[in-house]
Parts: structure tokens; C-alpha cells; sequence
């Protein structure tokens, strides 16, 4: 709907609702089948990346607030952009280039330090990430971002992490 992207558009540029949150809560929301359309999803994309840009914020304190953290961001990123891949493209809306342009920002910008991550947590984004990137053809540029993440998080779970869920995957499966 035009109208409620232009009425965001001007809550965001005014100050009522901060960027950051619309997009946390447009990450959150695009799970929902509601949304999960072409158009919608673009449209959402575009408004936030329009309206980072013209901010002439960095990532880090424009898309994700300096209180929040840039990983369970990524996490609703990374969900988004398996969404934006999965639906059609059109001549007039390719969701999975806006997600992409949007994720990559989180993934270069935002995600900086690593150290603070637990086992788990790096257990959760490297399935994500080897998800999309075995699953999808995924543009070359999201793609480079999303390999040198999934090889920081590989170092970081160890070789005793990755044997212990191979071996809870195993048992599951069976």
C-alpha cells in the first residue's frame, strides 16, 4: 500500500519511529505469511535502505540500534533474506536484491565482534548461513559476506562443538 509506505516513510524521517526499530519489527513481521509477497517485501526493503542512506548514519546506530544486538538482528535478517529467496521475482519488484542489499549492510557493518558470542548462538547463524548458501543462488556480493561469516563462526564452534551436533543430528534422524 502506498499510503502506509509513505506514512512510514515520514514517521521514520520525523523522528516518531526510529529506524532501527522499524527495522527489527520488519524483520520480525516478514515471517508472518501476511507478508510474504513480492511487492510488500521490496517496498519494505527499499524504504529501509532509502532512508539509511539519506540518514548518512552508519549501519551500526541507524539500522541497528547501538543497544541492540547486531546478531539476533542478523538472525531475523538472515530469516528474511530465505524468505526474499524463496518468493518470485517481478520486473518491478526483486525482494531478494533489496533483503540482500539490506542484510549485507548488518553482515559488513554491524556484526563486527565476534567474541562475545556463545556456542549456541554461533551454532544457530552458521546453520542459518550454510542454509542459504546451499540452498540458493544467492547475488555474488551477499554471498562473498555471508561465506566469510560462516567461516568466522566455523572457527569460533570448534571441531568437539561440530562433532557433538553431528552426532545429536545423527541420533535425531534416526
Amino acid at each position: 500500500d502506498p499510503e502506509l509506505t509513505s506514512y512510514l516513510r515520514h514517521a521514520i524521517q520525523d523522528g516518531v519511529l526510529p529506524l532501527h526499530t522499524f527495522v527489527t519489527s520488519f524483520f520480525r513481521a516478514s515471517q508472518s505469511q501476511d507478508l510474504q509477497n513480492s511487492a510488500t517485501l521490496d517496498r519494505l526493503c527499499r524504504t529501509a535502505l532509502d532512508l539509511h542512506y539519506s540518514s548518512g548514519l552508519p549501519p551500526l546506530g541507524s539500522i541497528v540500534s547501538f543497544s541492540d544486538s547486531p546478531l539476533a538482528t542478523l538472525q531475523d535478517g538472515l530469516a528474511l533474506l530465505r524468505i526474499a529467496y524463496s518468493l518470485p521475482g517481478s520486473p518491478f519488484h526483486q525482494p531478494a536484491t533489496s533483503a540482500s542489499q539490506l542484510v549485507l549492510l548488518l553482515l559488513l557493518h554491524c556484526v563486527t565482534d565476534m567474541s562475545q558470542i556463545s556456542a549456541s548462538q554461533a551454532m544457530i547463524h552458521f546453520a542459518a548461513g550454510t542454509d542459504l548458501l546451499q540452498n540458493f543462488r544467492l547475488l555474488p556480493d551477499i554471498r562473498q559476506a555471508l561465506e566469510n561469516f560462516v567461516l568466522t563462526l566455523n572457527f569460533l564452534i570448534g571441531d568437539d562443538e561440530k562433532a557433538r551436533e553431528a552426532q545429536m543430528m545423527h541420533s535425531l534422524q534416526l
